[in-house]
């Protein structure tokens, strides 16, 4: 009897655990899905593109962070140049989800 009260212990504090890391995985997923807004838009001049070709300063001072696999010719986002894009906001920085620089789409 004492090794089936034994057993049926160790059986609990397995599924115990087994509970608590799946709620673990659901509560980090709903903190990351919960980090990001819905998509949005803006539109502006370029003021400047950094040297890494990942941040867009616009001309009223809006940062967009271009993602690397963002299908665009960076040749084009020079100053003066007129953007329209899509983005997600996460972690308070605007990821640019598709882009129209003077009427070319990228997306």
């Amino acid at each position: 009897m004492a090794k089936m009260s034994s057993a049926l212990s160790i059986s609990a504090i397995i599924s115990m655990f087994a509970i608590l890391g799946t709620l673990e995985v659901v509560a980090q997923a709903q903190t990351r899905v919960g980090a990001v807004q819905s998509s949005q838009e803006i539109a502006g001049k370029v003021r400047l593109l950094d040297e890494s070709g990942r941040k867009l300063t616009l001309d009223d001072g809006r940062v967009l962070i271009l993602p690397s696999d963002l299908p665009i010719d960076r040749s084009r986002l020079r100053p003066g140049a007129v953007v329209k894009a899509s983005y997600d906001e996460m972690a308070g920085e605007k990821i640019v989800i598709g882009l129209d620089v003077e009427g070319t789409p990228s997306r």
